[in-house]
Protein backbone atom coordinates (compact mmCIF):
# COMPACT_ATOMS: atom_id res chain seq x y z
CA UNK A 1 0.00 0.00 0.00
CA UNK A 2 2.72 2.50 1.01
CA UNK A 3 4.82 1.44 -1.99
CA UNK A 4 1.97 2.33 -4.40
CA UNK A 5 1.50 5.76 -2.78
CA UNK A 6 5.23 6.60 -2.79
CA UNK A 7 5.66 5.49 -6.40
CA UNK A 8 2.71 7.58 -7.57
CA UNK A 9 3.95 10.69 -5.75
CA UNK A 10 7.50 10.33 -7.12
CA UNK A 11 6.20 10.04 -10.69
CA UNK A 12 4.05 13.14 -10.27
CA UNK A 13 6.86 15.27 -8.80
CA UNK A 14 9.36 14.18 -11.45
CA UNK A 15 7.06 14.87 -14.40
CA UNK A 16 5.88 18.18 -12.96
CA UNK A 17 9.42 19.52 -12.47
CA UNK A 18 10.74 18.25 -15.79
CA UNK A 19 7.93 19.89 -17.75
CA UNK A 20 7.87 23.33 -16.11
CA UNK A 21 5.09 25.85 -15.73
CA UNK A 22 4.47 27.12 -19.25
CA UNK A 23 1.43 29.38 -19.58
CA UNK A 24 -1.37 29.04 -22.12
CA UNK A 25 -0.76 31.31 -25.10
CA UNK A 26 -1.75 31.42 -28.76
CA UNK A 27 -3.89 30.25 -30.36
CA UNK A 28 -6.04 29.35 -27.33
CA UNK A 29 -5.73 31.06 -23.95
CA UNK A 30 -6.79 29.16 -20.85
CA UNK A 31 -9.19 26.90 -22.71
CA UNK A 32 -10.95 24.38 -20.46
CA UNK A 33 -10.99 21.13 -22.49
CA UNK A 34 -12.99 19.28 -19.84
CA UNK A 35 -16.09 21.47 -19.89
CA UNK A 36 -19.48 19.70 -19.62
CA UNK A 37 -20.37 20.28 -23.28
CA UNK A 38 -17.21 18.42 -24.31
CA UNK A 39 -17.95 15.41 -22.10
CA UNK A 40 -17.76 11.89 -23.49
CA UNK A 41 -20.51 10.27 -21.40
CA UNK A 42 -24.19 11.12 -21.59
CA UNK A 43 -24.65 9.64 -18.12
CA UNK A 44 -22.08 12.05 -16.68
CA UNK A 45 -23.46 15.04 -18.61
CA UNK A 46 -26.89 14.37 -17.10
CA UNK A 47 -25.57 14.11 -13.54
CA UNK A 48 -23.60 17.33 -13.25
CA UNK A 49 -20.80 16.91 -15.78
CA UNK A 50 -18.07 15.43 -13.58
CA UNK A 51 -17.56 11.76 -12.72
CA UNK A 52 -14.84 11.17 -10.14
CA UNK A 53 -16.38 8.23 -8.29
CA UNK A 54 -18.70 6.07 -10.45
CA UNK A 55 -17.03 3.14 -12.24
CA UNK A 56 -20.23 1.91 -13.91
CA UNK A 57 -20.48 4.80 -16.41
CA UNK A 58 -18.85 4.69 -19.83
CA UNK A 59 -15.68 6.64 -20.68
CA UNK A 60 -14.56 6.61 -17.04
CA UNK A 61 -10.90 7.26 -17.92
CA UNK A 62 -11.85 10.64 -19.44
CA UNK A 63 -13.17 11.80 -16.05
CA UNK A 64 -10.89 9.87 -13.68
CA UNK A 65 -8.52 7.08 -14.81
CA UNK A 66 -8.42 5.59 -11.29
CA UNK A 67 -12.01 4.35 -11.81
CA UNK A 68 -10.70 1.72 -14.23
CA UNK A 69 -9.49 -0.28 -11.25
CA UNK A 70 -13.10 -0.77 -10.11
CA UNK A 71 -14.65 -1.77 -13.43
CA UNK A 72 -16.18 -5.25 -13.58
CA UNK A 73 -16.51 -5.58 -17.38
CA UNK A 74 -14.96 -4.38 -20.62
CA UNK A 75 -16.81 -2.02 -22.96
CA UNK A 76 -16.46 -0.50 -26.39
CA UNK A 77 -18.17 2.89 -26.56
CA UNK A 78 -18.71 5.89 -28.79
CA UNK A 79 -20.29 9.31 -28.24
CA UNK A 80 -22.26 11.60 -30.55
CA UNK A 81 -23.16 15.23 -29.78
CA UNK A 82 -25.87 17.44 -31.25
CA UNK A 83 -25.93 21.19 -30.59
CA UNK A 84 -28.75 23.68 -30.84
CA UNK A 85 -27.88 27.29 -30.06
CA UNK A 86 -29.11 30.61 -31.31
CA UNK A 87 -25.79 32.38 -30.94
CA UNK A 88 -22.17 31.64 -30.19
CA UNK A 89 -22.26 32.01 -26.44
CA UNK A 90 -19.75 29.44 -25.18
CA UNK A 91 -17.15 32.13 -24.57
CA UNK A 92 -16.12 31.87 -20.91
CA UNK A 93 -12.73 30.29 -21.59
CA UNK A 94 -10.25 33.14 -21.24
CA UNK A 95 -11.07 34.56 -24.67
CA UNK A 96 -11.74 38.30 -25.19
CA UNK A 97 -15.10 39.61 -24.00
CA UNK A 98 -17.90 39.46 -26.59
CA UNK A 99 -15.98 36.89 -28.58
CA UNK A 100 -18.10 34.84 -30.96
CA UNK A 101 -17.27 31.28 -29.94
CA UNK A 102 -19.02 28.06 -30.87
CA UNK A 103 -18.56 24.34 -31.31
CA UNK A 104 -18.83 22.76 -34.71
CA UNK A 105 -22.16 20.98 -34.94
CA UNK A 106 -23.19 17.35 -34.66
CA UNK A 107 -20.05 15.25 -34.43
CA UNK A 108 -18.82 11.89 -33.20
CA UNK A 109 -16.51 12.85 -30.37
CA UNK A 110 -15.00 9.60 -29.09
CA UNK A 111 -14.28 5.93 -29.68
CA UNK A 112 -12.74 3.78 -26.98
CA UNK A 113 -12.12 0.42 -25.35
CA UNK A 114 -12.10 0.22 -21.56
CA UNK A 115 -11.40 -2.81 -19.38
CA UNK A 116 -10.33 -3.39 -15.81
CA UNK A 117 -7.14 -1.38 -15.25
CA UNK A 118 -6.46 -0.46 -18.92
CA UNK A 119 -8.21 1.72 -21.54
CA UNK A 120 -7.50 2.94 -25.07
CA UNK A 121 -9.41 5.98 -26.35
CA UNK A 122 -9.60 8.45 -29.20
CA UNK A 123 -11.58 11.64 -28.65
CA UNK A 124 -11.86 15.21 -29.86
CA UNK A 125 -10.60 17.59 -27.18
CA UNK A 126 -11.62 20.65 -29.18
CA UNK A 127 -13.39 21.37 -32.44
CA UNK A 128 -14.30 25.03 -32.34
CA UNK A 129 -14.59 28.19 -34.37
CA UNK A 130 -14.74 31.83 -33.33
CA UNK A 131 -14.74 35.27 -34.92
CA UNK A 132 -14.32 38.62 -33.21
CA UNK A 133 -14.04 42.26 -34.21
CA UNK A 134 -13.10 44.61 -31.40
CA UNK A 135 -13.89 48.30 -31.08
CA UNK A 136 -10.30 49.29 -31.93
CA UNK A 137 -10.62 47.72 -35.37
CA UNK A 138 -8.95 44.36 -34.85
CA UNK A 139 -10.63 41.33 -36.38
CA UNK A 140 -9.81 37.76 -35.39
CA UNK A 141 -10.79 34.40 -36.84
CA UNK A 142 -9.88 30.96 -35.58
CA UNK A 143 -10.79 27.45 -36.70
CA UNK A 144 -9.21 25.00 -34.26
CA UNK A 145 -9.25 21.30 -33.51
CA UNK A 146 -7.26 19.11 -31.16
CA UNK A 147 -7.46 15.30 -31.24
CA UNK A 148 -6.32 13.01 -28.44
CA UNK A 149 -5.07 9.40 -28.58
CA UNK A 150 -4.89 8.08 -25.03
CA UNK A 151 -3.70 5.08 -23.03
CA UNK A 152 -4.94 4.80 -19.43
CA UNK A 153 -3.83 2.61 -16.55
CA UNK A 154 -5.09 2.12 -12.99
CA UNK A 155 -4.10 0.05 -9.99
CA UNK A 156 -5.76 -0.47 -6.63
CA UNK A 157 -5.01 -1.72 -3.17
CA UNK A 158 -8.16 -2.44 -1.21
CA UNK A 159 -10.47 0.56 -1.42
CA UNK A 160 -7.77 2.95 -2.75
CA UNK A 161 -6.88 3.28 -6.44
CA UNK A 162 -4.56 5.46 -8.54
CA UNK A 163 -4.69 6.02 -12.27
CA UNK A 164 -2.83 7.80 -15.08
CA UNK A 165 -3.76 8.97 -18.57
CA UNK A 166 -0.96 9.36 -21.11
CA UNK A 167 -2.13 11.19 -24.22
CA UNK A 168 -0.67 12.01 -27.63
CA UNK A 169 -2.18 15.18 -29.13
CA UNK A 170 -2.52 16.33 -32.74
CA UNK A 171 -4.08 19.64 -33.73
CA UNK A 172 -4.46 22.35 -36.32
CA UNK A 173 -5.33 26.04 -36.07
CA UNK A 174 -6.17 28.29 -38.99
CA UNK A 175 -6.45 31.88 -37.84
CA UNK A 176 -6.62 35.35 -39.35
CA UNK A 177 -5.54 38.64 -37.81
CA UNK A 178 -6.48 41.99 -39.30
CA UNK A 179 -6.29 45.64 -38.39
CA UNK A 180 -8.56 48.31 -39.85
CA UNK A 181 -7.00 51.78 -40.21
CA UNK A 182 -9.06 54.67 -41.59
CA UNK A 183 -11.61 52.35 -43.21
CA UNK A 184 -8.85 50.50 -45.06
CA UNK A 185 -8.41 46.86 -44.14
CA UNK A 186 -4.83 45.72 -43.67
CA UNK A 187 -4.25 41.97 -43.32
CA UNK A 188 -1.58 41.32 -40.73
CA UNK A 189 -1.45 37.53 -40.80
CA UNK A 190 -3.26 34.44 -42.04
CA UNK A 191 -1.69 31.38 -40.48
CA UNK A 192 -2.25 27.65 -40.93
CA UNK A 193 -0.56 26.16 -37.90
CA UNK A 194 -0.19 22.49 -36.96
CA UNK A 195 0.74 21.00 -33.62
CA UNK A 196 1.77 17.84 -31.81
CA UNK A 197 1.93 17.35 -28.08
CA UNK A 198 1.40 15.21 -25.02
CA UNK A 199 -0.31 15.32 -21.66
CA UNK A 200 -0.38 13.28 -18.46
CA UNK A 201 -3.36 13.16 -16.07
CA UNK A 202 -3.51 11.81 -12.54
CA UNK A 203 -6.50 10.46 -10.63
CA UNK A 204 -7.27 8.79 -7.31
CA UNK A 205 -10.34 7.15 -5.77
CA UNK A 206 -11.26 5.92 -2.30
CA UNK A 207 -14.32 3.74 -2.78
CA UNK A 208 -16.56 2.00 -0.26
CA UNK A 209 -20.06 0.54 -0.42
CA UNK A 210 -21.87 3.78 0.42
CA UNK A 211 -19.39 6.67 0.20
CA UNK A 212 -16.70 7.33 -2.40
CA UNK A 213 -14.16 10.14 -2.80
CA UNK A 214 -12.43 11.12 -6.04
CA UNK A 215 -9.58 13.37 -7.12
CA UNK A 216 -8.52 14.18 -10.68
CA UNK A 217 -5.88 16.51 -12.15
CA UNK A 218 -6.20 16.72 -15.95
CA UNK A 219 -3.18 18.01 -17.88
CA UNK A 220 -0.96 17.77 -14.83
CA UNK A 221 1.91 17.77 -17.28
CA UNK A 222 1.35 18.85 -20.85
CA UNK A 223 3.01 20.51 -23.81
CA UNK A 224 1.87 21.39 -27.33
CA UNK A 225 4.54 22.09 -29.96
CA UNK A 226 3.25 24.45 -32.65
CA UNK A 227 5.01 24.85 -35.97
CA UNK A 228 4.40 28.61 -36.41
CA UNK A 229 3.36 29.89 -32.99
CA UNK A 230 4.58 29.68 -29.41
CA UNK A 231 4.57 26.33 -27.67
CA UNK A 232 2.23 26.17 -24.70
CA UNK A 233 0.68 23.95 -22.06
CA UNK A 234 -2.95 22.98 -21.60
CA UNK A 235 -5.14 24.36 -18.85
CA UNK A 236 -4.43 22.48 -15.61
CA UNK A 237 -7.29 21.96 -13.14
CA UNK A 238 -7.94 20.28 -9.81
CA UNK A 239 -11.18 18.32 -9.42
CA UNK A 240 -12.47 16.78 -6.20
CA UNK A 241 -15.79 15.17 -5.36
CA UNK A 242 -17.85 12.82 -3.21
CA UNK A 243 -20.56 10.28 -4.00
CA UNK A 244 -23.07 8.94 -1.48
CA UNK A 245 -24.93 5.75 -2.37
CA UNK A 246 -24.32 2.88 -4.76
CA UNK A 247 -23.33 3.22 -8.41
CA UNK A 248 -26.97 2.53 -9.37
CA UNK A 249 -28.59 5.14 -7.10
CA UNK A 250 -26.54 8.01 -5.71
CA UNK A 251 -26.09 11.72 -5.15
CA UNK A 252 -22.75 13.32 -5.96
CA UNK A 253 -21.13 16.72 -5.60
CA UNK A 254 -17.87 18.02 -7.08
CA UNK A 255 -15.78 21.11 -7.58
CA UNK A 256 -13.38 21.98 -10.41
CA UNK A 257 -10.75 24.67 -9.98
CA UNK A 258 -7.91 26.09 -12.06
CA UNK A 259 -4.36 25.99 -10.72
CA UNK A 260 -4.18 29.72 -9.97
CA UNK A 261 -4.30 31.98 -6.94
CA UNK A 262 -7.47 33.68 -8.19
CA UNK A 263 -8.87 30.71 -10.05
CA UNK A 264 -12.34 30.29 -11.41
CA UNK A 265 -14.37 27.46 -9.91
CA UNK A 266 -17.23 25.35 -11.23
CA UNK A 267 -19.60 23.54 -8.90
CA UNK A 268 -21.40 20.33 -9.85
CA UNK A 269 -24.16 18.24 -8.33
CA UNK A 270 -25.89 15.14 -9.70
CA UNK A 271 -28.49 12.54 -8.78
CA UNK A 272 -29.36 9.14 -10.21
CA UNK A 273 -32.26 6.94 -9.10
CA UNK A 274 -32.71 3.55 -10.74
CA UNK A 275 -36.33 2.46 -11.17
CA UNK A 276 -37.20 -1.22 -11.47
CA UNK A 277 -39.60 -1.80 -14.36
CA UNK A 278 -40.03 -5.56 -13.94
CA UNK A 279 -39.33 -8.55 -16.11
CA UNK A 280 -39.13 -8.13 -19.89
CA UNK A 281 -38.43 -11.18 -22.06
CA UNK A 282 -37.02 -13.09 -19.16
CA UNK A 283 -34.78 -10.29 -17.89
CA UNK A 284 -35.21 -7.94 -14.95
CA UNK A 285 -34.74 -4.33 -16.05
CA UNK A 286 -33.90 -1.05 -14.37
CA UNK A 287 -34.17 2.42 -15.90
CA UNK A 288 -32.01 5.18 -14.40
CA UNK A 289 -33.46 8.67 -13.96
CA UNK A 290 -30.67 11.26 -13.97
CA UNK A 291 -30.69 14.95 -13.14
CA UNK A 292 -27.86 17.37 -12.46
CA UNK A 293 -26.65 20.95 -12.48
CA UNK A 294 -23.43 22.92 -12.55
CA UNK A 295 -22.47 26.55 -12.26
CA UNK A 296 -19.54 28.94 -12.09
CA UNK A 297 -21.39 30.61 -9.23
CA UNK A 298 -22.74 29.02 -6.04
CA UNK A 299 -25.20 26.18 -6.61
CA UNK A 300 -27.97 27.97 -4.69
CA UNK A 301 -27.87 30.82 -7.22
CA UNK A 302 -30.44 29.12 -9.45
CA UNK A 303 -30.33 31.85 -12.11
CA UNK A 304 -26.77 30.85 -13.02
CA UNK A 305 -27.32 27.08 -13.07
CA UNK A 306 -26.93 24.93 -16.15
CA UNK A 307 -29.17 21.87 -16.00
CA UNK A 308 -29.00 18.33 -17.29
CA UNK A 309 -31.46 15.44 -17.52
CA UNK A 310 -31.05 11.96 -18.94
CA UNK A 311 -31.70 8.24 -18.87
CA UNK A 312 -30.47 4.97 -20.36
CA UNK A 313 -31.83 1.99 -22.28
CA UNK A 314 -30.21 -1.44 -22.15
CA UNK A 315 -30.83 -4.48 -24.31
CA UNK A 316 -28.51 -7.43 -23.89
CA UNK A 317 -24.93 -6.23 -24.24
CA UNK A 318 -25.95 -2.86 -25.69
CA UNK A 319 -26.52 0.28 -23.62
CA UNK A 320 -27.64 3.67 -24.93
CA UNK A 321 -27.28 6.70 -22.65
CA UNK A 322 -28.82 10.04 -23.57
CA UNK A 323 -28.71 13.46 -21.92
CA UNK A 324 -29.94 16.97 -22.63
CA UNK A 325 -28.04 19.93 -21.16
CA UNK A 326 -28.84 23.62 -21.17
CA UNK A 327 -26.38 26.20 -22.41
CA UNK A 328 -26.04 29.59 -20.70
CA UNK A 329 -28.63 28.75 -18.03
CA UNK A 330 -31.72 28.45 -20.22
CA UNK A 331 -33.40 25.81 -22.42
CA UNK A 332 -33.45 27.87 -25.62
CA UNK A 333 -29.91 26.69 -26.30
CA UNK A 334 -28.93 23.13 -25.47
CA UNK A 335 -26.81 20.17 -26.49
CA UNK A 336 -27.72 16.50 -26.67
CA UNK A 337 -25.18 13.80 -25.87
CA UNK A 338 -25.72 10.23 -27.03
CA UNK A 339 -23.41 7.45 -25.79
CA UNK A 340 -23.51 3.89 -27.12
CA UNK A 341 -21.55 1.14 -25.37
CA UNK A 342 -21.20 -2.60 -25.93
CA UNK A 343 -20.25 -4.77 -22.96
CA UNK A 344 -17.97 -7.78 -23.27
Amino acid sequence: MKKIIYTALLIIVYLYISTGLAADKLPITNYHYYRVSNGLSAAVSATGGINLTNASFSNTSFYNPALLAFRDKSTISTTFRIYKDNSSILNQQGLPVNESFQWHKDSISSLGLESEEVAFNYFSMANINFEHQSENGFQNYLDYYLDCYRVSYASKSGSLAFGFNTSFLMGRAVYLRQQIIEDEKIVEAFIDDKAKGYSVDFGAVIKSDNVSYGLYIPNLISKIYWRDSKNNSLCRRLKAGIQVGSDDSFISSSISRKFRFRADNTYHIGLQQSIHVGAIRGGYYKIPIRIGAYSTESLWNYKELNYGIGTAFQQGYFTIDVSVNTVDSHWEDYHITLSISVGM
